[in-house]
């Protein structure tokens, strides 16, 4: 299994700074394509950012399982996540 974390950061998104795009970085959607293309298995998406983000290139993507939106989750963040992706949680 493959998760693949990303997203953006305070650098890119705080309060009194606007934003330019919605998009990852680029540098990140070339990763996530890359580790899809060397990946035997659909990769896991785990998106943290506070706000929207376009993940359009990744929706449709064959070789992309899952994609999990986290906010900024917190201390027991990764906790939380775990429990989601391995099936002990289901959000919805």
């Amino acid at each position: 299994m493959t998760i693949y974390f990303g997203g953006i950061n305070l650098h890119i998104e705080r309060e009194g700074n606007d934003r330019e795009d919605i998009l990852l970085p680029k540098n990140q959607t070339e990763e996530i394509l890359h580790f899809a293309a060397a990946s035997p298995n659909p990769i896991i998406l785990v998106i943290l950012s506070g706000g929207g983000i376009d993940i359009s290139f990744a929706q449709n993507h064959r070789k992309i399982g899952a994609i999990l939106w986290a906010g900024y989750p917190g201390g027991e963040g990764g906790n939380a996540i775990a429990d989601v992706i391995f099936g002990r949680y289901y959000p919805g």
